[in-house]
């Protein structure tokens, strides 16, 4: 092996075990001895991006495209950066060159169908033929073919799978936690199938409520889907779609009778074989949803998720803008969701409220390049820098704890807040919605009626920017929404974890007996 090529080879294992400055160090080594080697230059922005440095990151990524315009992982790694950005065009741009020159890439077409998502201009219908012509590559065995040992007896106790990469610190782990917690040991058998090579608490937590509970990163889809056979598994259940480390492609081997994809995934997965969606009547309303899903729709009543209340270790502070004289609007979301679009829809909020300014908190914002690409794009748009604060990442409780600045959380579009959104309220602080036209872009809605607080969801742009001035006005209303919040939360259905689990265990009950009364005709 040559010098360069155990350069290389040292690089990549010390990236793979998370020691970016080892990785970085060799990476800069072997580009200093071969400076022509476009993938040398790619990695060795995948570790700027880890450093925090991404404008140096994009620099290598460039030089790797002018040096190679086709090569898949500097594409892979520039959509990844302009993800990071919120310029979704540009990251959908890019990765759909990593797939002309792949096809088959299973990660760079996942990647495509999930940052669709992000883009305000695609209509429903579009993002919908996208997920079905990814679907049409798996066509779904005939059923004479599919051949399960699951006795079809109604009544007796199921044995549910859920498949996650997210059984840890993450949002899919904390809205599922309280299903996984509060079932009814007679009626069910839960099996978890957890893609997590890095087990934290919750994992643990999760791990300790179900009945079995296994760890599938090593196991290939083929393996997999034997072993969930071989557990007998007759609903099994998928939380991630086309999100990272999902095994959905697990649900094309058809491995039980039966098969839903939910929460983790805000539209169809575009494939046949998963018979059915859970979703609700707020987020994809009847007749205007079913038409652009490959899965039948079920709706859980009351919500199609349960918001766990978060305790009372972090009180609700008073408004800021008592002591503070003016407003604090606040957008606490991933970066992805946050384009050029949301942010000249907060600049004119802010110019309508002159004497206010903006918090924005993410992971993101820990890179100092970044900060200024957001700060400049509030300036393009007419607002000094000097009113837009960037905040990184923070322990949980200092997180929580940021939210006693905030006086009103705006926020994004066609993507809204979900975990940000239930922080902020719990907290005490009311979101400012969008009206949406599919599940991801209604989730706002959901969380506003659900408290019953309507009149925070806004029909148009105009509309948002005008509620926000006016809402902004009265800061003795403000005030008492924060004092009330937290016990409305507590009161509404939406936080109540034993109808949310009885909820889901009545669909999955439903659902086995129409296949039981199937498997009679």
């Amino acid at each position: 092996m040559s010098d360069i090529n155990k350069l290389i080879h040292e690089a990549n294992n010390a990236f793979q075990q998370k020691d970016i400055f080892k990785a970085h160090e060799c990476f800069i080594k072997a580009v200093q001895k071969n400076s022509k080697d476009a993938c040398s230059h790619s990695n060795l922005g995948a570790c700027y991006i880890e450093m925090k440095q991404w404008k140096k990151a994009c620099e290598h990524f460039k030089i790797a495209l002018d040096l190679d315009p086709k090569n898949p992982g500097a594409h892979t790694n520039l959509s990844q950066a302009y993800r990071l950005i919120g310029r979704m065009p540009d990251a959908v741009n890019h990765i759909q060159k990593v797939i002309d020159v792949e096809p088959d890439s299973r990660v760079a077409n996942s990647n495509l169908l999930l940052y669709l998502n992000y883009c305000p201009e695609l209509s429903p219908k579009e993002l919908f033929e996208y997920h079905k012509k990814w679907g049409q590559k798996f066509p779904p065995l005939p059923k004479k073919h599919l051949l399960y040992s699951n006795y079809p007896d109604p009544d007796r106790p199921l044995r549910i799978g859920f498949i996650s990469p997210d059984f840890r610190g993450h949002s899919v782990g904390y809205f599922i936690e309280p299903a996984l917690i509060h079932y009814r040991l007679k009626q069910l058998e839960v099996f978890c199938y957890a893609h997590v090579p890095m087990p934290d608490k919750t994992t643990q937590s999760i791990k300790k409520r179900v009945h079995t509970f296994r760890q599938i990163h090593k196991m290939d889809d083929s393996v997999l889907a034997h072993q969930i056979r071989s557990d007998g598994i007759d609903i099994l259940v998928d939380l991630a779609g086309h999100t990272a480390n999902s095994r959905v492609h697990v649900m094309a081997l058809q491995p039980a009778p039966i098969q839903i994809t939910y929460l983790g995934y805000p539209t169809t997965t575009g494939l046949k074989q998963i018979d059915y969606r859970l979703t609700d009547i707020i987020v994809d309303p009847e007749g205007e949803s079913d038409e652009f899903h490959t899965e039948k729709l079920i709706r859980l009543t009351p919500h199609f998720f349960c918001f766990p209340p978060l305790g009372n270790l972090i009180p609700v502070s008073p408004l800021p803008a008592l002591e503070k004289k003016h407003i604090c609007f606040g957008g606490f979301h991933n970066t992805s969701k946050i384009s050029d679009k949301v942010i000249l829809l907060w600049s004119n909020v802010l110019k309508q409220v002159p004497d206010s300014n903006m918090m924005l908190q993410a992971a993101a914002y820990d890179d100092p390049d970044i900060v200024r690409y957001f700060q400049s794009c509030f300036e393009n748009h007419g607002i000094s820098k000097n009113r837009v604060k960037c905040v990184g990442t923070l322990p949980f409780d200092h997180y929580l704890r940021l939210h006693h600045h905030i006086d009103i959380m705006l926020d994004t579009f066609p993507w809204t807040g979900h975990t940000t959104s239930c922080h902020a309220l719990w907290m005490g602080i009311p979101i400012l919605t969008l009206k949406g036209n599919k599940h991801s872009s209604r989730i706002g809605q959901c969380l506003m009626n659900a408290l019953d607080m309507p009149e925070w969801i806004a029909d148009d742009h105009d509309s948002f920017v005008e509620k926000a001035h006016r809402f902004s006005q009265d800061f003795n209303k403000l005030n008492k929404i924060r004092a009330y919040l937290r016990n409305q939360i507590l009161k509404a259905k939406i936080s109540n974890k034993q109808t949310y689990a009885q909820s889901l265990e009545n669909t999955f009950r439903n659902i086995w007996q129409h296949w039981c009364d199937e498997q009679r005709k």
